[in-house]
């Protein structure tokens, strides 16, 4: 069942019939759906142009009904506003997606458009998750950081419609496996395991339920090894302040000495505007840009720091990255993340 978008309505004198767009489920000759082969039984009832409704800036809709409308092969929901000058208004809703909770409804065709999945492991805590974030996202680079006005990856679903089922993203490593599905609304929840992956072990990515042919190859991927961040520093476990119109200094020792390709991420994240900052670990300092703190407004933001290491799949036209962290810790015990203060 497939909906449309409601046409305008022009308001005029007099108690005019307004029409909203509904179901096409309703009257369509062969060839009349754009997509076809959609066959109607010929007949409206309300909830057919349940998404739809009529709304009037003074008084109330009255005479409302569903009826069949040759110009949409479908359902129309008409009716009028008490008020003669009235100005009427066709609004549309939005319906959940028309499958449950335990999997979407379709199958993609290849790497949905870019996006991120990380496997980080919290030794504060002892558990590991698996995040999926999937769809291409607009950033901005500035210094060693990567600025996402919008966040990581793309919206659930559109116009009530299910996303395809991208398939199942699974990482192993010596001590566990983790896998991580998408659900009805084609996004994926954080999945999470107890134990850690272990300093300098591979991390082996799989993906499977995709129909790329040839599939990608998935990266495999040596898990990083721990850093401390000492107090008093510019962040702190129990409060942190910055300035957005200062560059912030951050440093941080590594525990064992890195690979050279091993680096250290800081992330904040204040709504949807997301900043992602990578250095070399082996510097044991980096600098978070003025440019890129001015990008978010005064107030609180969560923030975290790790260490990592990337790869990324590419199915010739997308690419997606695979990132393992290890959360940083403070020289005296608590995980560098929390809540800080822009100013």
């Amino acid at each position: 069942m497939k909906n449309f978008t409601s046409r305008p309505i022009v308001s005029s004198l007099a108690l005019l019939v307004a029409a909203c767009g509904g179901n096409l489920n309703v009257g369509n000759p062969s060839g009349g759906d754009a997509g076809g082969n959609v066959v109607g039984s010929g007949s409206c009832t309300a909830s057919d142009c349940s998404a739809y409704a009529i709304t009037c800036s003074t008084g109330q809709p009255t005479n409302l009904q569903c009826v069949p409308d040759n110009a949409i092969s479908g359902c129309t929901l008409t009716g009028q506003c008490t008020e003669p000058s009235a100005t009427q208004t066709c609004t549309y809703t939005p319906p959940p997606p028309n499958c449950g909770n335990n999997g979407p409804c379709a199958v993609a065709s290849g790497l949905p458009g870019g996006g991120e999945i990380d496997l980080s492991s919290d030794p504060t805590t002892s558990t590991t998750t698996l995040t999926v974030n999937l769809g291409s996202s607009t950033s901005q680079t500035i210094g060693a950081c990567t600025y996402l006005p919008n966040g990581l990856g793309g919206e659930g679903y559109v116009v009530g419609q299910p996303l395809a089922n991208e398939g199942t993203v699974t990482a192993s490593a010596a001590a566990f496996t983790l896998s991580d599905a998408p659900l009805c609304d084609g996004s994926y929840p954080i999945a999470t395991t107890s134990g850690l992956v272990d300093q300098g072990a591979v991390v082996t990515f799989e993906w499977t339920g995709i129909k790329e042919t040839p599939n990608p190859t998935f990266p495999n991927i040596p898990a990083p090894h721990a850093i401390s961040v000492a107090e008093p520093g510019t962040l702190s476990a129990s409060g942190t302040t910055l300035l957005r119109a200062n560059d912030a200094a951050l440093a941080w020792t590594p525990l064992e000495p890195p690979l050279s390709l091993e680096q250290v991420g800081f992330e904040l994240v204040q709504g949807t505007k997301r900043l992602e900052c990578a250095f070399s670990s082996s510097a044991n300092a980096g600098i978070v840009p003025a440019d890129a703190l001015l990008d978010f407004a005064a107030g609180s933001a969560q923030f975290r720091m790790f260490s990592l290491h990337a790869g990324s799949a590419n199915d010739g036209i997308q690419s997606t990255a695979f990132v393992v962290m290890r959360q940083a810790t403070f020289s005296d015990g608590p995980a560098v993340s929390g809540t800080l203060t822009l100013q």
